[in-house]
């Protein structure tokens, strides 16, 4: 979605630039004095010569607007691409953890680095660009999220103009951008034959936060099955789980 996102600023670069160029060329024409001396001599042409420095002025601001959203969008994307990198390497340690080989002092590590990558994220989802908080909304000159993760943003974009009739978002909220929320329970095939579950947290139990997560690993692909051994203890002793773990994803 990023890369498509680029193409369009590409393709909006690309026609501002003709435009300026073009305008460029008649304004040189206008104002060097061989065709226009006075406005007197030509009431028309030395009108048309305003409209065209002003149309001048206009692109040179779509192009300044331009450039300041793509830096923008630039620094959100390399944000996200962090993001991407740390929920990653978050879902290998989850499946790492549920090896019942590992010993305390592994899992204990796990543990370790897993709370180092949660203040990674909150760094991230903090990201500043020329003192913005690019997440924050409109409300940019605060942190977009506290230390417990809560978003303290607004919900509103920031909008400009970057041709003379299109307005472009050029920002991400902080709600879009690190909120997750697992719709249904989903089910993938490992490479030894066992599967991974995660599961919403609403499916479990109804009062869990909407934002939780529960991952195991079982030797059956059946939903119910699997759903009915969490539910029927924690951490679930039943077969056909192995093992799981749960975590908030906000």
């Amino acid at each position: 979605m990023r890369i498509s996102t680029f193409q369009i600023y590409d393709n909006i670069i690309r026609s501002i630039r003709d435009n300026m160029g073009r305008l460029s060329l008649e304004g040189e024409r206008l104002s060097s004095g061989k065709k226009l001396n006075r406005p007197s001599d030509d009431p028309v042409g030395a009108g048309k010569s305003i409209s065209y420095r002003l149309s001048i002025g206009e692109y040179e601001q779509y192009r300044r607007n331009q450039n300041e959203a793509s830096s923008y969008l630039e620094a959100t994307d390399t944000a996200l691409e962090g993001l991407t990198d740390a929920l990653t390497r978050v879902r290998e340690l989850s499946l790492s953890a549920l090896n019942d080989t590992l010993s305390e002092q592994d899992r204990e590590a796990i543990a370790k680095e897993v709370s180092q990558l949660k203040s990674h994220t909150l760094g991230l989802a903090n990201t500043r660009y020329r003192d913005r908080y690019i997440f924050s909304g409109m409300l940019y000159d605060r942190a977009a999220f506290d230390s417990s993760g809560a978003y303290q943003g607004d919900e509103n974009y920031i909008e400009t103009m970057i041709s003379p009739d299109l307005k472009v978002r050029e920002n991400i909220i902080g709600t879009d951008a690190f909120a997750f929320q697992l719709d249904e329970h989903e089910v993938i095939e490992l490479d030894d034959g066992r599967y991974i579950h995660y599961i919403p947290g609403k499916v479990i139990d109804p009062s869990n936060p909407e934002t939780r997560v529960y991952v195991a690993i079982s030797s059956s692909d059946d939903k119910g099955l699997v759903e009915t051994a969490i539910k029927s203890s924690w951490p679930p002793s039943n077969p056909p789980v192995e093992d799981a773990l749960y975590f908030d994803s906000t």
